[in-house]
């Protein structure tokens, strides 16, 4: 299996990346742009600015997880307890997948990144936390969304930052599904 291992600031940087491009134009152009222009204004951050810009919880992962970057089944990953307001989203992004035609609401944006799914695969890593019990499976601590939307696409796997965290992150989650 690959793994590179990298710091929690490199898993930061790219949340709040993520974080800048969800309202993104739809054009292309445009999108690449601003891409760039965050990634710059990003990587000026100074470490302590960086954390200061993420909620104290994720922060705490971030800062204390051992991370690496890797290449994960997306089957062995499960989205965030009810993503993006929709109640019924619980499970293995597989287990979503299959719902996500009949279930989700109107405008869910999953179904806009799938119009981008080639620019934003390899340009947004997801962000996992292994799970205690078994490190072959994985929450989806950031990129519920894209991960739904990569599967839709028949991508079986996905570029990731994934760690375990210590006890004291208080992370309490169980895998469902």
């Amino acid at each position: 299996m690959f793994e590179r291992n990298v710091g929690g600031d490199v898993v930061a940087r790219s949340f709040l990346l993520a974080e800048a491009l969800k309202k993104a134009p739809p054009d292309r152009e445009a999108f690449r742009a601003l891409l760039e222009q965050e990634r710059k204004k990003i990587a000026a951050l100074p470490i302590k600015d960086l954390f200061a810009q993420i909620d104290a919880d994720r922060r705490k992962r971030f800062e204390m997880g051992q991370w690496v970057f890797t290449i994960v089944n997306l089957e062995r990953c499960a989205v965030w307890p009810g993503m993006g307001g929709e109640e019924w989203a619980r499970g293995p992004v597989h287990k979503i997948s299959g719902l996500f035609p009949s279930k989700a609401m109107p405008g869910n944006k999953t179904r806009a990144m799938r119009e981008r799914i080639l620019e934003i695969f390899a340009e947004f890593p997801l962000i996992l936390i292994r799970t205690r019990s078994d490190h072959t499976r994985m929450r989806i601590e950031d990129g519920s969304h894209r991960a739904v939307a990569y599967f839709l696409a028949g991508m079986k796997q996905a570029f990731a930052y994934a760690a375990r965290v210590p006890s004291s992150c208080n992370l309490t989650w169980k895998w469902e599904g």
